[in-house]
């Protein structure tokens, strides 16, 4: 610690020893002001620091709390000088250090006490016995008094008393609601989560909390020059130890279409240094909110964003919309700078997350950036991390797949990619791209995602969302690009040749399938998703041959992989179509080459056939299956899972000196290292968040998935 700083908390010393004395002091004792009056703001200090400074303070106050009531004191004054520095009547600095001496104790308080038992120890004397694990939050007890007056200054925004005042609002509200960590499941036994129960009362403030939180994600402002934030060095100076965690299988419960890695994709590597900790620390807290479970009463934060409109639809102005109309106002905000905004922010975990809340709870929200002429603004950077993560980890991978499953939803987000032209993007190193469009870029992506998924993890969860979503675009595909086209058909090579060496290893005939008895789990996979990739191509060579010629070209190339397939007799319905593309075509080609047979036939020739051919192509000879659909539905009870989620990216983002021995939602590891946000995370998940909806194929992949 600097000396500076040391100084700072030393000076403190005797103060701090007379607030922790069996003593009580009274409330208008001017020593309330002196306690939180320090040179500079707490925030700049390394919280470890602070934490190990205070704790011994903090442990004599709570011990001697029954007989001085000193920590009630604390707690209104903390709450006087906030509502005093968002009104202009107080001093904002000394607001926001009140703000964090108290944080640090009730963080203390939370980590070893049940929260029925913070209740009872902040609350006020009483002539009856109060039960505060069966009642709702009184708003007369201190702990209330001081969440409401964060909370009513949390929804003022930029005029709540400046930056570095509204960072330690949401930071202290963060800490409040974190008696869900001290706990084994997502809800806990009734009075758990006092603050976060009092939180849920406060629906008034719903609305505005959200246009506040979402305000500040848009304009993502960095702390001002005269704000002086901690920042942990990348070398791992200043002490603090970040620990991988694991969250426990029985904790989490089995909801989601995602996997034991999971965690993974909501961890950077390197430093974590934020531009704008506002933006960030807000969001996390709106991530925490809406994902508190609220049994059967709606929860009032979900709802908001749930009604979150569009200003410019409504033909409003910057003004807040909720704010101007108090309570009961629906926020209010311009979707395309929100729009823009996520989109820069992609590579952030936090961002993926709030996206795909916004894109589940929001439909008006979905309409809109469905409706959008740049879709490569949004999905290029999904793209991006998409092809980052497949190739690298798990890290982002399941969260931006069913993202993409949940735009594919919409038939016109299909139409719409294939018309927009782009570059080959810089960060895709496969191979030489050429010039391509939106449409056939995803489709690489995903068949790349599928690729590598069974070559390495053969994850069911990762399997069914990525083959959900490349159904749901196969009716929409035109002008298939050539490696897209060679992708596909490749990733079905790839198919058979692990089935053919699954079938030798339980002793069946080389190149063979066995019966369907016979059927492995393993082997009952591969079919399955065989099945499904050649469900895709039929949809693709239904409703639009004439205008994938490259498609066609890959299967005349590689047609011995769909010979091989024939033996597969689940899927010589679905190789009938083919066969007859192939055997169309292939009479179209010796016809011309019969005509020319000088002619060099190299693959620009035969696409030229294959072009002016396609012209007199009908489709009528090929029979039509049901087309290809998918929803994506979140499974009951999803908070078994976001809570946990949301609470591993709070510990890894939020420079807390939080103590991984007393965290019980999710199970503290041995830490690969001591360098803040270079370590990993990871989260144990048995069964999924969502079903794809459908009655094809996949309903055979979910009941093998179960087996596997």
């Amino acid at each position: 610690m600097a000396t500076g700083a040391a100084d700072a908390l030393l000076s403190h010393r005797g103060l701090l020893s007379r607030l922790a004395r069996p003593v009580p002091i009274d409330p208008s004792d001017v020593f309330w002001r002196q306690l939180t009056t320090f040179p500079l703001p707490l925030a700049c200090l390394d919280p470890l620091e602070v934490e190990a400074f205070l704790a011994p303070f903090a442990e004599d106050l709570a011990i001697n709390n029954g007989g001085t009531r000193n920590l009630q004191k604390l707690l209104l004054r903390a709450a006087v000088a906030l509502t005093g520095a968002r009104g202009g009547r107080d001093d904002p600095l000394r607001a926001a250090n009140a703000l964090h001496l108290v944080r640090v104790i009730l963080k203390g308080l939370l980590e070893r006490l049940p929260g029925h038992e913070v209740v009872s120890l902040l609350e006020e004397p009483s002539d009856g016995v109060v039960d505060a694990s069966a009642i709702d939050p009184d708003p007369s007890h201190p702990l209330f008094q001081f969440a409401g007056a964060l909370l009513n200054t949390l929804a003022m925004g930029d005029s709540g008393g400046g930056y570095l005042l509204q960072l330690e609002v949401v930071r202290a509200l963060l800490v409040g609601c974190s008696s869900q960590l001290y706990v084994p499941t997502a809800g806990g036994p009734s009075g758990s989560h006092p603050i976060l129960d009092y939180l849920m009362l406060r629906g008034d403030c719903a609305s505005t909390v959200v246009q506040t939180v979402l305000d500040w994600l848009v304009k993502r402002e960095p702390s001002p020059r005269d704000v002086v934030l901690f920042k942990r060095e990348a070398n791992g100076k200043g002490g603090m130890l970040k620990y991988v965690r694991n969250a426990a299988a029985a904790a989490i419960g089995g909801v989601m279409w995602l996997p034991s890695l999971a965690y993974q994709m909501f961890v950077r590597s390197g430093a974590d240094v934020t531009e704008s900790p506002l933006a960030d620390e807000a969001q996390l807290l709106l991530l925490v909110l809406i994902y508190h479970p609220t049994g059967p009463a709606p929860n009032p934060y979900k709802h908001a964003l749930s009604k979150l409109q569009d200003m410019a639809f409504l033909g409003g102005n910057e003004v807040s919309g909720a704010r101007q109309a108090g309570v009961g106002a629906v926020a209010t905000l311009s979707y395309g700078s929100l729009y823009e905004a996520i989109s820069r922010n992609l590579a952030d975990e936090r961002t993926i997350l709030l996206l795909y809340s916004l894109l589940l709870l929001c439909r008006t929200f979905q309409d809109y950036v469905l409706v959008r002429s740049d879709l490569d603004t949004l999905l290029l950077p999904i793209l991006r991390q998409t092809y980052l993560s497949s190739s690298k980890s798990q890290s982002q991978l399941y969260l931006l797949i069913i993202i993409i499953l949940i735009l594919s939803q919409d038939a016109s987000f299909g139409e719409n990619i294939h018309k927009v032209p782009i570059s080959p993007p810089d960060w895709y190193r496969d191979r030489a791209m050429g010039k391509t469009t939106l449409g056939s870029l995803l489709i690489v992506v995903l068949l790349r995602t599928a690729s590598h998924n069974l070559a390495k993890t053969r994850d069911p969860y990762l399997h069914t969302n990525t083959v959900a979503a490349l159904s749901n675009l196969a009716t929409s595909v035109t002008a298939l690009s050539t490696h897209a086209a060679q992708r596909l058909v490749s990733l079905l090579d790839m198919l058979f040749r692990k089935y053919d060496k699954a079938v030798r290893l339980v002793g069946g005939s080389s190149g063979g399938f066995v019966s369907g008895g016979e059927h492995s789990p393993e082997l009952q996979f591969y079919g399955e998703f065989l099945r499904t990739l050649l469900e895709v191509i039929n949809s693709i060579i239904t409703t639009g041959l004439a205008n994938n010629t490259e498609l066609v070209y890959a299967m005349l190339y590689r047609q011995s992989v769909f010979v091989a397939l024939q033996r597969h007799s689940q899927c010589l319905d679905l190789l009938e179509n083919i066969q007859v593309v192939i055997e169309y075509f292939n009479t179209r080609i010796d016809e011309a080459r019969s005509l020319q047979p000088s002619t060099d036939w190299g693959a620009d020739k035969v696409l030229d056939v294959l072009r002016t051919t396609s012209r007199s192509w009908r489709p009528e000879k090929l029979r039509h299956f049901p087309e290809l659909k998918f929803l994506y539905e979140e499974e009951a009870n999803p908070e078994e899972f976001f809570v946990p989620l949301v609470w591993s990216l709070v510990v890894t983002h939020l420079d807390v000196a939080w103590n991984p021995d007393l965290i019980v939602l999710f199970s503290p590891k041995t830490p690969t290292c001591s360098v803040q946000g270079s370590e990993d995370m990871s989260v144990s998940l048995e069964t999924p968040l969502c079903t794809p909806q459908h009655t094809s194929s996949l309903n055979g992949i979910r009941e093998i998935e179960e087996n596997l």
